[in-house]
């Protein structure tokens, strides 16, 4: 871009400034009034795009008085958004601003940046004080450096979900707590001794006030996919290893087994271990009988029903953990409880960010503009704003200078959510369903509050109205206000390494061998999950590795390690020290 240009963007860099200073408390700059509005074009692939913008009109009436700015995105309306990333990409037309993102995010930025498609934002840096001055993005701007470009030098794109995630994390095991705490809470050492608990739970509560039958867990062979048996999968995860594509078990902290991981198709591996586990289940009688022909809607039923002793899931407990049972006397329902072996992941933080990506057209009419919108996004207090409204509406200040949330905020954020609308009209949470994710990861801390740009993760909001079942739990687990918070301080969660997000790809030929193992694998692993005798789970575990071998296991699995090694170096160069 020509240095007139550039000159002219200098002459507005203080307006920049002082707009972002101002963004948290909404005060109005009148902008417009001085510049006058200019219209941004653009799509965002993990956004509500123009429908997002028609509902929002709180921000977008400010965006336009303080910012000059109006909005104009393309809605997908049913295509893929890939496809449209695609066409736009073939067609060398992009829009104003870009979202590159899903698993092809990467590829399609640093191909836009190779073909000259793209702004260089190294060109720009002193026009974006808050991206290139905040050391929070360091390491994502190096990242997307080394490896976004498209082999040319600068940066072309940011990463979104840059930082700290809460410590929490979906792998996460609940019990019908009221018969837990019926049966005396017997402790459960590893995952195995969880079938006993199981079975004496099935016997105090042998079917549902309804009549209902209930059993241990229940299951669907919807999930199974490239890495093999979903529940395999998910409780090795729980133990903290974790197969990647190409059948290689690891840590999933990335901290051990780093040199030599093991086959997922190993005798000491958890695939074994689980298939095993699920085995014994179903020879007691504690997994559901229809758990590999039922969907997963008819599984989730089943929970609802309050008949399965064990979920899976946190969310997978909400369907019978209504308002009525849970504040009951005594409380019922699902809690969390984990065996003494589990080390449940949680997300760790995100320094290069996740596969979403933004980005300024290098053809753009209005890149004066776009600088801006893309400086106050990724601003803390502009995306503070856009997340939680100005001070006085759904938030404000305690006593001590901390943010809590107003009666509307509490109607908005968790009540009545769907109904609150802002002064402005729309919901709080239409502004970013414009753009889809967010600048930072759920766990950021607005430094001007010394609290999480989040508000579900502020003191008030943690401990909030909790509900008999709720109290009763944290009684025995310290007074925490969820099982992470208790687990955490303990040591007893596994942070998941980002190399997952960071592996290369498998090659086409492999993808192929790679999708007939799991195909064979996940069908014989049902087979041996009801399987009548040890013999016969046994016969069909040789039948299974040595089909596996036959189809090309050892070629996936050499390149599946050398992914995984490769992933790590790139972890360890862009973590910012401690």
């Amino acid at each position: 871009m020509g240095k007139v240009l550039k000159m002219l963007l200098a002459v507005s860099l203080a307006s920049v400034m002082a707009f972002t200073a101002c963004t948290a408390d909404g005060e109005n700059t009148d902008a417009a009034a001085s510049g006058g509005t200019v219209t941004l074009t653009g799509f965002m692939t993990s956004g509500s795009n123009q429908t997002a913008i028609d509902k929002a009109t709180w921000f977008t009436t400010w965006l336009e008085e303080n910012m000059g700015i109006k909005l104009q995105f393309t809605d997908a309306a049913g295509v893929a958004p890939s496809q449209i990333i695609q066409t736009m990409l073939a067609s060398r037309d992009l829009p104003d601003m870009i979202q590159f993102g899903g698993q092809e995010g990467h590829g399609f930025a640093s191909t836009a940046a190779d073909v000259g498609l793209l702004l260089n934002l190294d060109e720009y840096k002193e026009y974006l004080p808050n991206i290139y001055g905040n050391p929070y993005y360091e390491q994502a701007l190096a990242y997307s450096r080394d490896n976004l470009s498209g082999g040319k030098e600068g940066v072309y794109v940011i990463p979104l979900l840059i930082g700290k995630w809460n410590p929490s994390g979906n792998e996460n095991t609940h019990l019908r707590w009221d018969i837990y705490k019926e049966i005396g809470m017997p402790e459960m050492p590893t995952l195995e001794s969880m079938l006993d608990v199981l079975e004496q739970m099935i016997a105090v509560y042998p079917e549902t006030e309804e009549g209902l039958s209930t059993f241990g867990f229940t299951g669907t062979q919807e999930f199974d996919g490239i890495n093999g048996n979903f529940f395999v999968q998910h409780y090795s995860i729980l133990l903290g290893r974790r197969i990647i594509p190409g059948f290689i078990e690891v840590d999933t902290s990335g901290g051990v087994d780093v040199a030599k991981p093991i086959s997922a198709f190993d005798d000491n591996a958890q695939m074994i271990r689980i298939l095993r586990w699920m085995n014994d289940a179903q020879k007691r009688g504690l997994l559901d009988p229809d758990a590999a022909t039922q969907t997963f809607d008819e599984m989730s039923a089943k929970t609802t029903d309050g008949r399965a002793m064990l979920t899976h899931w946190a969310w997978d407990a909400t369907g019978y953990n209504t308002p009525e049972r849970t504040n009951a006397d005594p409380p019922m329902g699902y809690a969390a409880v984990w065996t003494d072996d589990m080390q449940p992941p949680v997300r760790s933080d995100a320094w290069t960010g996740a596969l979403e990506t933004m980005g300024i057209s290098a053809d753009s009419d209005n890149i004066e503009e776009a600088l801006k919108l893309l400086d106050f996004i990724y601003s803390f207090d502009g995306y503070d704003f856009m997340v939680n409204g100005p001070q006085g509406e759904l938030w404000d200040l305690d006593e001590d200078g901390k943010r809590i949330r107003t009666e509307k905020g509490w109607d908005a954020f968790l009540l009545n959510r769907t109904e609150t609308f802002m002064d402005g009209g729309g919901l709080v949470g239409d502004a970013m369903g414009i753009f889809g994710y967010g600048p930072v990861a759920n766990y950021t801390v607005n430094p001007k509050y010394d609290q999480t740009i989040n508000s579900a993760y502020w003191e008030q909001v943690l401990m909030y109205n909790p509900t008999n079942l709720i109290v009763d739990w944290r009684e025995y687990h310290d007074g925490a206000a969820d099982i992470y918070r208790w687990a955490v301080p303990q040591g007893r969660v596994n942070p998941t390494t980002p190399a997952f997000d960071m592996m290369a790809a498998l090659p086409d030929d492999m993808t192929i061998k790679v999708n007939d193992i799991a195909n064979m694998l996940n069908a014989n692993s049902w087979r041996m999950i009801f399987a009548a005798d040890d013999a016969e789970f046994n016969a069909i575990w040789e039948e299974t590795k040595t089909n596996a071998e036959a189809i090309g296991l050892a070629e996936v699995q050499e390149f599946a390690q050398n992914a995984w090694v490769e992933a790590l170096a790139k972890v360890a160069k862009y973590t910012p020290a401690e």
